[in-house]
């Protein structure tokens, strides 16, 4: 898959799809098997437009919205599975501004030269979100391009959305996130050098920052963390560390069964559930005496025998 971050100028036919597919959720990937099936069928090659930054950074400033899915997590998630091109098309005022029919004309039909259209039932776009599946199907008859409307994706009652994942994020409903997203809840990052205090405590662990990411609540998690292509059982805490009066926050990261350091490294953490809210503690002795239990009941989780001592070789590159 290739990912751009201008406008291209295509030589053949493409089918496209335009939306913001934070998260790429189970809804965003059966609309995506949708477009890689008709691409497929028409011979045509397949664009999928997704905008940088989010449009509500720009239209509703005092609403951040944090990315479930950063560009490396995109790009994991839709290595097997994507379309040919990925389109990250930077989101400007100019292009907040324009009416649907010149976003229409200008920025997808002379550019991407489509010949099919799939977009999910609630896409909006142009000024003041005035262009909709409906206008999409009209300009698609007039201008001899097929535009289908792809529905809602539920799961029991309700819908599956990036909103609704959002909220079971904050809440540390990590079981149930997973469950929406069809796949896991990852944070990729170079591992930076930390405060030294899990070393200390006898529980070394690999850092990493968060800029601008859809976090969860501060606390313990089961993870499973990938070095080198191999992923790996692991225990991550998201927090401040408020025993040592620490500032930022950061994903820290104890690796089962690894007995080297990955500065520099790239690293993903996938976080499977989560364990416990963030604790202040008296002194060092109980801290360290809540992280064996932590590693305890992550090991249970997991289904690892702690006593299994077998070490993972091999430099980060």
């Amino acid at each position: 898959m290739e990912i751009v971050s201008h406008i291209p100028e295509f030589t053949r036919n493409t089918a496209l799809t335009i939306g913001n597919f934070d998260g790429l959720h189970r809804g965003h990937m059966s609309l995506i098997r949708r477009l890689i099936e008709e691409a497929s069928a028409r011979s045509l090659h397949s664009v999928m437009i997704t905008f940088e930054p989010h449009p509500m950074e720009l239209l509703s400033p005092e609403h951040r919205i944090r990315r479930i899915c950063d560009l490396p997590e995109i790009r994991r998630i839709l290595s097997n599975n994507g379309p040919d091109t990925l389109v990250r098309l930077p989101f400007t005022a100019a292009m907040a501004s324009m009416d649907p029919e010149t976003f229409w004309t200008h920025v997808i039909r002379d550019r991407f030269a489509p010949r099919y259209i799939v977009v999910g039932q609630d896409h909006t776009f142009g000024k003041n979100r005035q262009g909709t599946p409906e206008f999409l199907q009209a300009v698609g008859r007039r201008d001899h391009i097929d535009v289908d409307v792809f529905p809602q994706v539920y799961d029991g009652d309700e819908p599956v959305s990036s909103t609704r994942i959002r909220a079971l994020i904050s809440d540390g409903h990590i079981d149930r996130v997973r469950q929406l997203l069809g796949h896991g809840l990852y944070y990729t990052g170079t591992v930076v050098h930390g405060d030294g205090i899990g070393a200390t405590l006898g529980f070394p662990t690999a850092n990493i920052r968060l800029p601008g990411r859809m976090l969860p609540p501060s606390g313990v998690f089961v993870s499973r963390t990938e070095v080198n292509d191999t992923w790996l059982p692991s225990i991550s805490y998201l927090g401040r560390a408020p025993t040592f009066n620490g500032r930022d926050l950061t994903l820290e990261t104890h690796i089962f069964h690894l007995d080297r350091m990955l500065y520099t490294c790239e690293i993903t953490v996938d976080l499977l559930a989560m364990l416990r809210g963030d604790m202040t503690f008296e002194s060092p002795d109980a801290l360290i005496r809540q992280i064996r239990t932590d590693i305890a009941a992550a090991n249970r989780w997991l289904d690892v025998d702690a006593g299994h001592d077998d070490k993972e070789d091999g430099a980060c590159v």
